[in-house]
C-alpha cells in the first residue's frame, strides 16, 4: 500500500520536476556567479589597497577606479544571464538532447554525411554585444513571425560575433563568420541562437549548412584567418579594406568538456509558408580558452558600396539584409562587447534538425 507521500510524488508531472530543477539550477548559476563576480571586485580593490600603502588615494584616481570597477561588475553580471538560459533551455528538453545522439545520414551533393557531425580539431573566437531587443525585431525580419528576441534585462539582447577556424571537421577544412542573436520560438520558451549572417570559404560547408540545417550560408572564397602571438583577424576578404572583418584577442587556459548549445533555423516548406522551425544541438569541448569582459576585439565593418562586402557575395535568401549595416544601426562596431573569448583547440558535434512544430 503506498502512503499519503508516495502517492503524492506519483502525482508529480515529470515535465514540472524537470522544469523546477531547470530554473532552481537556473537561480543558483545566477547566485554563485553574482557571488564570485561581486567578490572578485572587492579582493581586487582590496589587493590594490594594500599595494598602496595606508596614504589616501588621489581622489581622481579613486573615482575612476570605482567607476572602471562598476561598468566591469556590471557587465560580468549582465552575462550570466544569457549563458545560464542556455542551460535552462537544455535542461527543460533533454529529450532533444538524446534526439541529437541518435546517428542518421544525410545526402548533401551526392555525399553521405552522418549526424552528429564531427568538429575534430577547430579554433574559435567570440564577442557579445548588449543591444536594444526593439531594433533587433526590425532586424529579425519575416523571421519575426516565428522568433522573438529574449530580453535579459533592461529591453536588451546579447547580439554575438563568432569567427570559426575548421581545421578538420566533417563538413571540411574551412573558416567561418557568423553573427548570431538569442531568441526563441513564438510558441516555444526556450532560448536558443539564431544566426542573421553566416559566411564560410568552403562550398561543402555551404551546401551542407542549406540542406541539413536549413541555414542561408554565403561562399566566401578569400575568407581567412591571420594568427599573431596575441590575437587571431578573421576576415572575409584577405587583404581588403572594404570587408568585414574582426580580430580576437588570443589567450587562456581554461577547459571546457561537452558544453551543449541550442541553434534554432527555419526548414523550407510544411504547412506553413514560411517555413517550420528546427532546433539543432550543438556540443562543443574547448581547451586554452578563455574569457574577459570589456576586451579589445577589433571590429571592421565592410563597406556595401564595394564588391568585397559580405552582402555582395550572393543572394539575400529572402530575409537577410547586410549584415554590416545591420551592425552599424545596433552600434556594435562603436563600443567594445560586454564579453569576449578565444578557444585555442575546439571540438564538437552537430546535431540534426529537430522539429519544435508549427509555429
Amino acid at each position: 500500500m503506498a502512503t499519503r507521500r508516495d502517492a503524492g510524488r506519483s502525482d508529480l508531472p515529470a515535465d514540472m520536476v524537470g522544469l523546477g530543477r531547470a530554473y532552481f539550477d537556473f537561480g543558483a548559476q545566477v547566485w554563485q556567479s553574482s557571488l564570485k563576480i561581486g567578490a572578485g571586485y572587492v579582493m581586487r580593490a582590496v589587493d590594490r589597497a594594500l599595494r598602496l600603502g595606508p596614504e589616501p588615494w588621489p581622489p581622481r584616481d579613486l573615482a575612476q577606479d570605482v567607476i572602471l570597477g562598476l561598468r566591469n561588475c556590471w557587465a560580468e553580471l549582465a552575462m550570466v544571464v544569457p549563458f545560464s538560459l542556455q542551460r535552462v533551455s537544455l535542461e527543460l528538453d533533454r529529450q532533444a538532447i538524446g534526439q541529437a545522439a541518435v546517428p542518421s545520414v544525410r545526402n548533401v551533393g551526392g555525399r553521405e554525411v552522418l549526424l552528429p557531425a564531427r568538429i575534430r580539431e577547430a579554433s574559435q573566437g567570440w564577442a557579445v554585444y548588449f543591444v536594444a531587443a526593439d531594433r533587433l525585431r526590425h532586424h529579425l525580419g519575416e523571421r519575426a513571425k516565428q522568433f522573438a528576441p529574449v530580453d535579459v534585462g533592461g529591453g536588451r539582447t546579447p547580439v554575438i560575433i563568432f569567427g570559426i577556424d575548421h581545421r578538420e571537421s566533417d563538413l571540411g577544412t574551412y573558416h567561418e563568420i557568423a553573427v548570431a542573436l538569442l531568441v526563441r520560438p513564438r510558441r516555444d520558451p526556450s532560448p536558443g541562437l539564431l544566426f542573421l549572417s553566416l559566411a564560410a570559404d568552403e562550398e561543402f560547408s555551404v551546401e551542407a549548412a542549406r540542406t541539413i540545417w536549413g541555414d542561408h550560408k554565403l561562399l566566401a572564397k578569400r575568407m581567412a584567418a591571420s594568427y599573431a602571438p596575441a590575437k587571431t583577424t578573421f576576415s572575409v576578404a584577405a587583404g581588403s579594406s572594404s570587408a568585414l572583418s574582426v580580430a580576437f584577442p588570443r589567450f587562456g587556459s581554461g577547459r571546457v568538456t561537452d558544453m551543449p548549445i541550442c541553434v534554432y533555423s527555419i526548414m523550407p516548406g510544411g504547412p506553413q509558408a514560411e517555413g517550420t522551425v528546427h532546433k539543432m544541438v550543438t556540443t562543443k569541448s574547448t581547451s586554452g580558452a578563455g574569457i574577459q569582459f570589456g576586451g579589445a576585439v577589433e571590429l571592421r565593418l565592410g563597406d556595401p558600396t564595394q564588391g568585397d562586402c559580405i552582402c555582395h557575395l550572393g543572394p539575400g535568401g529572402g530575409d537577410q539584409a547586410c549584415i554590416c549595416r545591420v551592425l552599424q544601426d545596433l552600434g556594435v562596431a562603436q563600443r567594445r562587447p560586454a564579453a569576449n573569448g578565444w578557444s585555442e583547440h575546439m571540438s564538437g558535434t552537430l546535431g540534426p534538425p529537430l522539429r519544435c512544430g508549427a509555429p
